[in-house]
């Protein structure tokens, strides 16, 4: 129930706050990164059934090194959607309703920012849950939904539709990245390496996704062409992550059936 309220709360307000124009532009601007954001977590949650047999069996080394390939792969791909929707949001929502119903680019990148940490959450929140530890998953889940709420109406208040997005966004910062993934990583037996691995592969992407917003910030200064700009810089984003990550090398590589000396501990 309270997940059900927290997910829809937002709504609420800026009808309660602003005009129906409001509502509908704010949903409108909202539901692109939504599509994405759901469409992101399923490849967290198909993994719980295979994460619940593994810790079953108490299979330590294959269930840590499934969890990191697995967040591994999650922030790569966050990364480039994070880049998609700060620099394809508007032209999106122009080709489909009209330009006029975008909200802005502070809304839109705190959106995109949004998504990055409900994914991410979103991902050991699965975790946490396939571990085996209903009890604090769902007591750490409630009192997430409630602190959102509580952010919503006091955002709103005082930042209105911006403040709203902060305010529901500064409890998914302090449980959901910091404290989720310490509980559902213990609760899996997570070795301190691939701890250590999965938080390097997020300050890759990171730094990936600010390679691809310096890129199209550069571009865009010199002509203006937000398609050919943006496509361009989410190249430069791959192929920065390309580089910064030896794992992303190594899988590629993989994949296309050249096996490089990867080790079993990637730097």
């Amino acid at each position: 129930i309270v997940g059900t309220l927290a997910a829809s709360v937002d709504v609420f307000l800026v009808g309660r706050c602003f005009d129906s124009v409001a509502v509908t532009s704010y949903v409108i601007t909202r539901r692109p990164v939504d599509m994405v954001s759901t469409l992101l977590l399923r490849s967290s949650g198909a993994l719980i059934p295979t994460v619940t047999y593994l810790a079953g069996k108490r299979a330590d080394s294959d269930l840590s090194g499934l969890v990191v390939n697995a967040c591994s792969r999650i922030v790569w791909l966050l990364s480039f959607a994070c880049l998609g929707t700060v620099i394809f949001l508007e032209p999106i929502i122009g080709l489909w309703v009209g330009r006029q119903h975008y909200m802005g680019e502070q809304i839109g990148v705190m959106l995109a920012l949004g998504l990055a940490v409900q994914v991410f959450a979103g991902a050991f929140s699965n975790f946490l849950w396939a571990s085996g530890e209903a009890q604090v998953f769902l007591k750490l889940n409630v009192l997430l939904n409630v602190l959102i709420v509580v952010g919503m109406v006091a955002g709103i208040y005082f930042g209105g539709v911006l403040g709203m997005i902060v305010g529901a966004l500064m409890p998914r910062l302090m449980l959901g990245v910091w404290l989720l993934p310490k509980l559902a990583l213990a609760a899996l037996r997570v070795t301190p390496a691939d701890r250590a691995a999965i938080w390097r592969e997020l300050a890759h992407a990171v730094a990936a996704l600010a390679t691809g917003l310096l890129i199209f910030l550069m571009l865009e200064r010199a002509r203006p062409a937000v398609i050919f700009n943006g496509l361009v810089a989410l190249v430069g984003a791959m192929a920065a992550l390309g580089l910064f990550s030896f794992r992303l090398r190594c899988d590629l590589g993989k994949a296309v059936g050249w096996s490089p000396r990867c080790s079993s501990q990637h730097q």
